[in-house]
């Protein structure tokens, strides 16, 4: 009989070599070596928030993207065992929402409530990459070989040069 992911509301999935990570409103879930009778385990520890809006893997490094009062980027080195914030750059409030990730290489893209941000060193620095982007958020990232795209209230945004300048699509 197939255990079901007891986490409610999923919000995203990732897909690690043998292993499925579910990002879910009641924190990140695995279930390992491609279990299809869908066991899960919640690998929680170190996430302040449970609501996990998106998740990314670069190279052995996981990402989870959170939504709340606690939000912002955390890191898991050991597959998800343990998290760490990963949030030196990011702007500092009372709530934080990351709701996208692209990569472009090893380059990690964040697409939150206040534009853009890129981490050129696996997560450890951010910087505001917007010049062009409307004021408002970034709902959902892309990337296409070395072309990011950035979805907004206002449309989609383009750049070409890693999130430097964008450009409305179309």
């Amino acid at each position: 009989q197939p255990t079901y992911c007891p986490a409610g509301y999923i919000k995203c999935l990732l897909a690690n070599d043998s292993n499925l990570f579910a990002g879910t409103e009641r924190g990140v879930f695995q279930s390992a070596n491609n279990d299809t009778n869908s066991s899960w385990t919640s690998l929680n520890t170190g996430l302040p928030d449970y609501y996990i809006q998106t998740m990314v893997k670069i190279g052995t490094r996981l990402f989870a993207g959170i939504w709340g009062p606690s939000g912002g980027i955390f890191l898991s080195n050991n597959n998800g065992i343990t998290w760490t914030p990963a949030n030196s750059g990011l702007p500092a409030g009372p709530y934080f929402f990351v709701n996208a990730f692209a990569v472009i290489g090893r380059t990690l893209f964040a697409g939150t409530e206040y534009g853009v941000y890129f981490s050129p060193d696996s997560g450890k620095t951010w910087q505001s990459v917007n010049a062009g982007l409307p004021v408002g958020g970034t709902q959902a990232l892309a990337a296409n070989d070395t072309v990011l795209y950035a979805g907004t209230t206002n449309g989609i945004y383009v750049s070409a040069n890693n999130g430097v300048t964008w450009a409305l699509s179309g």
